[in-house]
């Protein structure tokens, strides 16, 4: 039967073996997608892993430049919109009202974008 003195003293040496090794415990699980058994896996295997690690940046870079240049547009129209509305001069410029029907759903897409870039820019 163990004493509580050696119950804290094997907890001490869990607790050092933890933290000695802490910072690895989780990256078999990425091998899982290679190879059944991670104390299997090969340096090809690991390659791989480290691999699935990386973001499709292709993808990343042109989405964050919509969701920034319509962030930009959105600026360019309100400052339009707001300068001709104070010169009272909006309604001679019938093409204007015309792109902020279109533009209706611009927003939805730029937050969509971001979204993209904040969920898929952290994979895995």
């Amino acid at each position: 039967m163990r004493t509580s003195a050696q119950g804290g003293e094997g907890l001490s040496v869990v607790r050092d073996a933890f933290d000695q090794n802490g910072r690895s415990l989780g990256y078999a699980f990425l091998l899982k997608r290679h190879v059944d058994d991670s104390l299997l896996a090969t340096a090809e295997h690991i390659q791989r892993a480290a691999w699935d690690l990386v973001p499709p940046l292709g993808w990343l870079f042109w989405m964050f430049r919509l969701m920034a240049g319509l962030g930009f547009y959105f600026i360019l129209l309100f400052a339009v919109f707001f300068w001709l509305a104070s010169r009272q001069r909006l309604d001679r410029h019938r093409w204007l009202l015309w792109a902020a029907v279109w533009s209706i759903p611009l927003p939805w897409i730029a937050a969509e974008a971001g979204w993209f870039v904040a969920e898929v820019g952290r994979q895995p």
